[in-house]
């Protein structure tokens, strides 16, 4: 129960790609990359933020098939340099190599989100390599997106519609899940929705992203039809907020462990949708979990020294 209204819990926290055992997320956006990157690629090329989920990710696909996996980022600051914790250390001590650029470096170098072609030359010793879009926003995707997909549909009852809601980033997975469960819908008598939570960026942004991605990877035309309806948080990226950590006690109590950044956000928009919209009203509400629980000792050593918690609750 969250707000005192029934949700359901969509466990892809628990769902695990062996080998690297990645879980939930990134074990559907590189389910293709583990099949395909042994024979094909020596290096995996991309870029992020230095506490990226997709980036110890990606550093636990290359230990897994023995491939090189080199990381543009912002060089961190001096504290994390000399004290890595959280996912930059995990990223590290799996053998990925990161290359720091300065601010306005990393700027020119990047200009959009996400970068769908690389504007990198590989790096000479690369080989044949791969690039990867910051936070796996490529067609290769797709495969364990829509088997994602297939998974929630089969869970969901007829004659329930449902309306399934998904913190997102780059939107990749919202994108694919919105599509497949499209088509799902329209072959079948299931009546379910896709509500993406725009947790990196606002909705206007999210749209753009999931729009050039949608075009690069679908035939047809990008209508309305084919993007999800974006619900928007208003918070800022990575924040020490209080209404967060709120909602992250609230979802604890009801027995959802989530992450700081992408899950709490979107439980607290759920429950700001319910009592100022009533876009999920009449309809039952599923809380997909995507996992990234390696990040929350860090979030939670950030709301420590705000003064927000205290050490016994540290997770």
């Amino acid at each position: 129960m969250l707000a005192n209204k029934l949700v359901y819990q969509f466990r892809d926290d628990l769902h695990t790609l062996p080998g690297p055992y990645l879980t939930g997320n990134k074990s559907r956006k590189f389910k293709y990359l583990l099949k395909h990157l042994p024979d094909k690629v020596d290096t995996i090329v991309s870029h992020g933020g230095v506490q990226s989920n997709a980036m110890v990710a990606l550093a636990a696909l290359g230990m897994a098939t023995k491939t090189s996996v080199v990381y543009y980022c912002k060089k961190p600051g001096r504290w994390l340099t000399t004290n890595p914790s959280g996912n930059y250390h995990r990223a590290l001590s799996l053998g990925i190599e990161l290359r720091y650029l300065k601010n306005d470096e990393y700027s020119e170098k990047f200009p959009t989100t996400p970068m769908l072609q690389p504007i990198l030359d590989p790096p000479e010793e690369a080989g044949r390599s791969l690039w990867v879009p910051q936070g796996g926003a490529m067609k290769e995707a797709q495969e364990g997106c829509y088997d994602l997909a297939d998974d929630i549909y089969n869970s969901v009852q007829e004659g329930v519609p449902t309306t399934v809601v998904i913190p997102a980033g780059t939107g990749t997975t919202s994108l694919f899940l919105h599509r497949r469960i499209l088509d799902l819908c329209k072959a079948g008598d299931k009546d379910i929705k896709v509500f993406p939570v725009a947790c990196v960026a606002g909705r206007e942004d999210l749209e753009r992203q999931m729009r050039a991605l949608s075009s690069a990877t679908w035939s047809g035309e990008t209508g309305e039809e084919q993007l999800p309806k974006i619900l928007d948080p208003f918070i800022p990226f990575a924040s020490v907020d209080k209404r967060i950590l709120s909602a992250w006690r609230e979802a604890k109590e009801a027995g959802m462990y989530l992450d700081l950044v992408y899950g709490a956000v979107a439980v607290h928009t759920v429950t700001q949708c319910w009592k100022k919209s009533d876009i999920l009203n009449g309809r039952q509400v599923m809380f997909v979990n995507t996992g990234g629980l390696e990040g929350v000792a860090s979030m939670m050593n950030r709301y420590k020294h705000a003064g927000m918690v205290e050490d016994g609750e540290l997770y």
